[in-house]
């Protein structure tokens, strides 16, 4: 539910691209990963984007909601690394090898998926490096302090 509400909660932070929004709902699904096991973690991603699509629908036709698939990457690593063996050490590795996956993920995810269902044409090159890294990095980040 907490994740839910912090959907609601999104906001730009790369001016030439304003469609990558960052919201804080992957904190609680981290949580639920760490406390109950990976495939908690992702089913906690799954079900607020599923509550947030019945509570307000999409204004993206679910292209949008399905980019959480990059939320997914960050969560599942993070927590499976951390359960394996709960240690502060495992915690950090867990969430530096979750925002490499996530890293890898968003820039699949965007070239190949997320962009083309958009109907957005940009230059690849600079959307990746100007974009995508700084964003998916910088919401690891928050992701991972909060």
């Amino acid at each position: 539910a907490i994740a839910v509400v912090l959907m609601y909660f999104d906001f730009p932070i790369v001016p030439i691209f304003p469609w990558l929004k960052i919201d804080l709902s992957e904190i609680p699904a981290l949580i639920g990963g760490f406390a109950y096991g990976p495939v908690i973690g992702g089913i906690i991603v799954v079900l607020k984007v599923i509550l947030k699509l019945l509570l307000k629908g999409s204004a993206t036709f679910g292209v949008g909601e399905i980019a959480n698939i990059v939320g997914v990457a960050l969560v599942t690593p993070a927590a499976w690394l951390y359960n394996r063996n709960k240690s502060k050490k495992s915690a950090i590795t867990g969430m530096v090898v979750g925002a490499l996956v996530m890293q890898l993920v968003g820039i699949i995810a965007n070239i190949y998926f997320l962009l083309p269902a958009y109907g957005i044409e940009v230059d690849l090159t600079k959307y990746v490096f100007v974009g995508l890294i700084p964003f998916n990095g910088i919401k690891a980040l928050i992701v991972c302090i909060g």
